[in-house]
């Protein structure tokens, strides 16, 4: 049973992140094809803010867990952070050769890491906004990026030494190697 139809976007939505927050309720933050997203107040039912500033479609979106930031990522290769209760970008980070398929906020929302069909993964201190690292993985695309609890601290994503990579083709492990630093 359908609880409830958001109307906003004018085309596919490829991605959503959701908090719940005693400040904003069910949040949720979409990415669209019609490169826009949608900050959506779930308990509503109402969209609260359609963010404009990525020239191609969204691919990939991440909320800090106050609900309070957004972080996307777009097939302009650019990953932006978002002020969700302004509806404002507070920054745009450039770095990836091809577009930008995953992206995901530290817990304390001050870094960053996110994946493009270029093999990279890059990690991000967004206080400055500067990227920290770069990692490149073979030549194939990263589709999807995740960061575990105890990265907050800036150091750590510089000094990571092995980042794992399984081949989709063969599932055999093999080190990530650092590939620059900004």
């Amino acid at each position: 049973e359908c609880l409830m139809t958001l109307a906003g976007h004018v085309n596919m939505i490829h991605s959503i992140a959701i908090t719940t927050t005693d400040k904003y309720g069910l949040r949720c933050l979409s990415g669209s094809y019609d490169c826009t997203l949608g900050v959506w107040n779930l308990d509503r039912g109402e969209c609260t803010h359609m963010l404009h500033g990525h020239t191609e479609p969204v691919t990939a979106v991440a909320m800090s867990e106050d609900g309070a930031k957004g972080l996307s990522g777009s097939r302009d290769k650019s990953v932006r952070v978002w002020n969700l209760e302004t509806g404002k970008c507070k920054a745009t980070c450039t770095g990836h050769k091809k577009h930008v398929t995953g992206v995901k906020l530290s817990g304390d929302g001050k870094h960053a890491m996110s994946g493009s069909k270029d093999g990279c993964i890059r990690a991000w201190d967004l206080t400055k906004p500067v990227c920290l690292r770069t990692y490149k993985f073979s030549n194939h695309p990263i589709m999807c990026v995740d960061m575990a609890e105890g990265l907050d601290d800036s150091h750590k994503l510089e000094d990571l030494e092995h980042v794992k990579y399984q081949d989709p083709n063969t599932e055999d492990e093999t080190d990530g190697v650092p590939c620059c630093q900004s």
